[in-house]
């Protein structure tokens, strides 16, 4: 073929190199590459253009004139698959003349190609001109021009298809190599960009730390900054620092430690990372970042930073609060041993305790010991809840709770155990524990608080000794059984001796049964009726019985101090067995 261009071809080359040249837009370039064709090669009817594609291995047809576009889009011709990939492949321009020629090669289509081309073209060209898009011997597409009337197609078509695919090669790699540049200069700007916030988010969490800031403002402030939702948990899963979002819950269940991950949560993706918080042989926690957007390196970078910081914090946090649980310990220690040091008023002043006023202690006490990292401070929690209108202090450990509470005049002990009533049943579902409470009487002054927790003392061992469970009881309710706990043992024992003494013997030598009937008399408030029903005796065999109790044990029953002595003596008598059971 004669390479050189008539006068026409020359001007029809010139004309469409000003064309292709006067953008740098790769649509465009396509589009103008198209049209000059169609419009400078009168045989030509229509055409497609074809750029191949790295990643898929594929020539993806780019833009048509004629065809139908939206079939069209969908063809993706492997190298060497019909007119356009033999062109490909062989890298120079060829003709296909007279249609049997051109359905011969459209027959190597694959099925579904085949499809697409007859769906798309009404009828089969009569000649097609397929040129390649070479570039220093690599092509980068192929145009396809079709001509659908039974003309001949020239030489000097051929050579003026060529020359304009070997221009618009030029002019294609030109653009590409343009919006390589200006995407790598885009890039720098948005890397420049992205360091500079870096830069300006590490400052400002400095400066958060310096400014005394808590680790829930510093958490807050890295999801305002970074856009994402985050919580920071410890070495349990447990919230240090709460989320600020309520779908949070379902994410802290699907992330893993270390990886970064993808989930579905009320049908939005989230992309997931977790940072740990110190060291591996000491980690106090994790950072759990969740955005809708995959994490870059920045974004890692400066959650890695924020990491170190919120580490530092926690350290810190957790150095405060064994500080303050050792100040709390000394407190505790002084108020419920009764060895009141001189530094007790100052100790309390810190604790924002007052000194004067009206105290009551309150003692629960567990049947098995708890946990102390994980369930201490929910405990605690639970106090602050309940007691959230009192002034209090409490000191916890593995089997009792104890609390000090101030009260105004306006409040009383009767509102503690009302409180006690309604907080018993969380406790013991929080813990899985039985809980038995005692509760102090009221004291002037926190230097006599320490009588208060000795009579909450005294009142557990009632509720133990009677094996009551999961119930509160005041000090101020046990009646003469505040004797029993705060009399000598052997005073005790010599009262009963001296009321009871003759009827106990009588029913261990008899195997009597009148100790058993004096405590249904008296659970009876003294009705014979109901003492006999209960006892299932006849009425009779009950006023012999309480003779009987009159006679052995010197004491009427119709007088009322002689009552009063048989009932503290049994009370005292039963307590005393319960006691050695």
């Amino acid at each position: 073929m004669n390479e050189s261009l008539s006068k026409r071809q020359l001007e029809s080359l010139l004309y469409a190199s000003n064309v292709m040249n006067s953008s740098l837009d790769i649509d465009t370039i396509i589009e103008s590459l198209l049209q000059v064709c169609v419009s400078q090669v009168e045989a030509i009817d229509g055409g497609v253009l074809f750029l191949f594609d790295e990643e898929r291995q594929r020539l993806i047809a780019k833009k048509t004139t004629v065809l139908d576009k939206t079939i069209i889009d969908k063809v993706a011709l492997k190298p060497g698959e019909s007119m356009t990939g033999q062109c490909f492949i062989r890298k120079e321009i060829v003709l296909y003349q007279g249609r049997d020629s051109v359905t011969s090669l459209t027959n190597t289509l694959t099925p579904e190609n085949k499809e697409y081309l007859h769906l798309s073209v009404p009828t089969m060209p009569y000649s097609t001109i397929c040129a390649p898009l070479l570039v220093k011997g690599q092509c980068l597409g192929v145009i396809t021009l079709d001509a659908f009337q039974p003309v001949e197609i020239t030489d000097e078509d051929l050579k003026l298809v060529k020359a304009i695919s070997q221009q618009a090669a030029l002019t294609l790699e030109n653009a590409r190599l343009y919006q390589k540049q200006e995407q790598a200069m885009k890039d720098v700007k948005r890397v420049n960009h992205a360091l500079q916030r870096a830069s300006t988010i590490h400052r400002e969490l400095t400066e958060l730390v310096l400014n005394g800031k808590s680790l829930e403002e510093i958490t807050y402030y890295i999801e305002d900054k970074l856009r994402i939702v985050c919580a920071v948990v410890n070495e349990e899963g447990e919230y240090s620092v709460t989320p600020s979002t309520l779908e949070f819950e379902p994410i802290l269940k699907a992330y893993s430690q270390d990886l970064c991950q993808q989930i579905q949560v009320a049908e939005t993706n989230y992309h997931l990372a977790s940072f740990r918080l110190g060291s591996r042989l000491e980690s106090v926690g994790w950072l759990i970042c969740a955005k809708n957007e995959p994490f870059d390196a920045i974004d890692s970078n400066t959650l890695e930073h924020a990491s170190s910081i919120l580490a530092m914090e926690l350290i810190k946090r957790r150095a405060i609060e064994d500080a303050q649980l050792q100040m709390r310990g000394e407190f505790a220690e002084q108020l419920f041993s009764g060895v009141l040091k001189e530094d007790l008023p100052l100790l309390a002043k810190r604790l924002h305790l007052p000194v004067e006023g009206e105290f009551v202690v309150t003692i629960a006490r567990f049947d098995a010991p708890i946990e102390r990292v994980i369930m201490y401070p929910k405990v605690i929690q639970q106090a602050t809840k309940y007691l959230q209108g009192f002034t209090h202090f409490t000191s916890l450990d593995s089997r009792e709770l104890k609390v000090l509470i101030h009260l105004t005049s306006e409040q009383d002990s009767q509102e503690i155990q009302l409180i006690w009533s309604q907080w018993l049943r969380e406790l013991k579902t929080l813990t899985n524990r039985s809980v038995v409470v005692g509760i102090g009487k009221t004291h002037a002054h926190l230097r006599r608080a320490y009588y208060s927790s000795q009579e909450a003392y005294q009142s557990l061992r009632y509720l133990e000794k009677r094996d009551l469970r999961d119930t509160s009881i005041r000090f101020d309710d046990l009646g003469l059984h505040r004797l029993l706990l705060q009399a000598p043992k052997a005073e005790i024992e010599g009262y009963i001796e001296e009321t009871l003494g003759p009827l106990i013997r009588y029913d261990r030598e008899k195997n009597g049964e009148l100790i058993a009937t004096l405590g249904v008399y008296f659970h009876s408030n003294q009705q014979m009726k109901a003492t006999s029903e209960i006892l299932h005796i006849h009425a009779n065999t009950l006023i012999y019985r309480l003779k009987r109790i009159e006679d052995i044990t010197g004491r009427s029953l119709t007088k009322v101090e002689d009552l009063l002595a048989l009932h503290t003596a049994l009370e005292f008598f039963q307590d005393s067995i319960e006691a050695r059971m």
